[in-house]
């Protein structure tokens, strides 16, 4: 686990960066990216908010950190990083009994669309599992690589995008690793490599129509369509593709960091 949380930091700012670019990209060479508001704010004002805006930084070194440090998993830093922002809320004097109702209000009407989805993707994920699936695909990859690395990779990256595109990335990453993974030994590729691409991969479907969960959860918090999130957001899946293309060709991107600190 520690390997993997490691090994996805460059390509995960990799990923940043690429976005970014892509969004430095259309505002300066689109109408539609040259129309967007923009706000010019000096050095020395954007400074000045650096003391004011410490506390809640200080959010992204609990999460890390606890992690990082073998204190706490994901989900128990994710509930940490909930209660800090209660009590910053109450010491900047900004939360009230009905701001804290209408925050619960607010995640229950997100959750609850999002949390119907990811079952519904279980289900299929279960349905797929009772089907035989993951044999079909052992079998199919054994035969269609025939020992080539590259080859898997790219086989496995197509299944991957396809298969993000019905479930969610947790649902993908049980169905399909433990059918996987084995075949990728068998060809001497290194697992946490192989693991980083395939959540990548993974995460790029949960954003391509036409059952993209993200599009949804996306549409469902910001209260607009399905359809105009979508159209923005496949303007960005070429630089997503770019990265996960990186990864694979520069395997180090991924094993450095856990060879330094882990050793492995």
């Amino acid at each position: 686990m520690a390997s993997l949380f490691y090994g996805g930091v460059f390509p995960g700012i990799i990923m940043a960066g690429s976005l970014m670019g892509m969004v430095a990209l259309r505002a300066k060479f689109t109408k539609k990216g040259q129309a967007w508001p923009k706000t010019v704010i000096p050095w020395k004002e954007a400074l000045k908010t650096v003391p004011q805006a410490m506390p809640a930084m200080f959010t992204f070194v609990i999460i890390l950190g606890s992690i990082m440090g073998g204190v706490c998993t994901p989900t128990e830093a994710a509930v940490l990083a909930v209660w800090y922002s209660i009590f910053l809320g109450i010491c900047y004097k900004k939360l009230t009994w009905k701001t804290l109702w209408k925050t619960l209000h607010d995640t229950v009407n997100a959750c609850g669309i999002f949390m119907l989805i990811v079952s519904v993707a279980s289900y299929l994920a279960w349905i797929f599992t009772i089907e035989g699936l993951p044999q079909v695909l052992r079998g199919a990859l054994t035969s269609l690589a025939g020992g080539n690395q590259i080859t898997m990779y790219m086989i496995c990256c197509v299944i991957f995008l396809i298969i993000g595109c019905f479930l969610d990335t947790s649902a993908g990453v049980l169905l399909l690793a433990p059918v996987i993974m084995p075949v990728v030994s068998s060809l001497g590729i290194d697992v946490v490599h192989f693991g980083v691409v395939m959540v990548i991969a993974l995460m790029i479907g949960i954003i391509t129509p036409p059952f993209g969960i993200c599009l949804f959860v996306v549409a469902e918090v910001g209260q607009i369509s399905v359809r105009d999130v979508t159209k923005e957001a496949v303007k960005y899946i070429p630089a997503m593709l770019l990265t996960l293309l990186l990864v694979i060709i520069f395997p180090q991107l991924v094993t450095w960091l856990p060879k330094v600190l882990l050793g492995t």
